[in-house]
């Protein structure tokens, strides 16, 4: 109700995942392929401390809205939908290009040898570029470790150990600072969490929610029946409702 009245979605800030392993798996690998990387590259290994640092130690964000690939994923109801009261948004991935730009929107990479690969192209690059523009003075390397530290905290919000792969996950990401998003805060179990908000869009006609799913319930005709009228009240007539076929057990 809260995305279709607002006509926002929510990025959280990735170190306040619900799933603090994110950060500590993505570490793991970094440090493998940057030392290895910089044994065979001299030029890089003065940068090797950047990648060794911990993000919350410096002041630098990025924030993610998580999708799913399956509609209709039982681990997804389990997880999020609070007993059958659950519901799966659908949008459009054509109008959520249209509406972010194209190197903030990825599919989470759950293979560690894809995630090596992806590293690795990622320093290839950096290093041709350090290699190119050489200056003299501490000014230039500053900016380039500035630089590393923003490439390696995009890169990390995409990897995720392989056992989260059921997931299917995609992600769109912001960078609240140099989009001129405004950082909000809300509470959790154990702790004040970041955020911001990411605008869908108007009017109502163009916007990215095709359908919605109702997950298992005990009430699936007075469930659909409710959604058509909220939908309605929000100038949604056009979206799709789909009642998911996963029998509920109470």
């Amino acid at each position: 109700m809260g995305i279709c009245e607002s006509r926002c979605i929510w990025a959280t800030d990735v170190l306040y995942m619900n799933d603090a392993s994110e950060y500590v798996y993505a570490q793991s690998v970094i440090k493998d392929v940057i030392s290895a990387y910089s044994v065979k590259h001299p030029e890089f290994a003065q940068y090797k401390y950047i990648f060794e640092r911990n993000p919350l130690n410096v002041n630098l964000e990025v924030y993610a809205a998580c999708f799913c690939e399956r509609k209709d994923l039982l681990s997804q109801w389990r997880a999020y939908a609070n007993h059958g009261t659950g519901y799966a948004i659908e949008f459009s991935w054509q109008s959520l290009l249209r509406s972010f730009p194209v190197n903030r929107l990825g599919r989470v990479e759950y293979e560690e040898n894809e995630q090596k690969n992806i590293l690795k192209q990622m320093l290839e690059y950096l290093s041709r570029d350090i290699t190119l523009r050489q200056e003299p003075g501490e000014q230039f390397y500053s900016k380039i470790a500035a630089g590393l530290m923003n490439a390696l905290l995009f890169v990390r919000a995409f990897l995720k150990a392989p056992a989260f792969r059921e997931e299917h996950e995609w992600r769109i990401i912001s960078f609240p600072k140099s989009d001129e998003r405004e950082e909000l805060f809300r509470a959790s179990k154990n702790m004040v969490v970041p955020y911001c908000k990411l605008p869908l869009g108007e009017p109502y006609n163009k916007f990215p929610i095709t359908k919605i799913i109702i997950g298992p319930t005990l009430n699936p005709t007075a469930a659909q029946r409710s959604l058509r009228r909220f939908l309605n009240s929000v100038g949604m007539n056009t979206v799709d409702i789909e009642s998911s076929p996963i029998p509920l057990k109470v």
